[in-house]
């Protein structure tokens, strides 16, 4: 019987606070591991348990475990020009808890991409996803 073998790994994570409430964290290095909280404490013990099975199922399935790089954190400034109506429509939180709504007018836009990535009790992963081409 083959032994599992235990490594320990480091990576930088990103906290941000929700609109609707607590905060996502993410960890660049691994595209597409998220996580949330409704506090601190807890969106890095969650995001700590999102890191550990993401490093497990890149193990499974034989894939290279990323190293991370040197990071770095900045601010830049865009000027964008909107029309009053839009600029009070970019950001409308959902109904439901820990979701929300990121609308454009559809005349700047020429194609949208659409997913959710849902974790229920650990068990079941959901991937809701949409194209539309406008």
């Amino acid at each position: 019987m083959r032994r599992k073998r235990s490594a320990g790994f480091s990576y930088s994570v990103f906290y941000e606070q929700a609109a609707e409430g607590g905060y996502v964290a993410s960890v660049p290095a691994l595209p597409g591991c998220h996580s949330q909280g409704e506090t601190l404490e807890e969106a890095e013990s969650n995001i700590k348990e999102a890191i550990a099975l993401y490093l497990e199922s890149l193990a499974a399935h034989g894939e290279r475990i990323p190293q991370e790089g040197p990071s770095f954190q900045g601010r830049v400034s865009v000027p964008v020009s909107l029309s009053p109506a839009a600029n009070r429509s970019l950001w409308t939180p959902s109904r439901r808890p820990k979701a929300g709504v990121l609308t454009f007018p559809a005349d700047s836009l020429k194609r949208v991409t659409l997913s959710r990535l849902s974790f229920h009790g650990g068990a079941r992963i959901e991937i809701n996803s949409a194209s539309i081409s406008l």
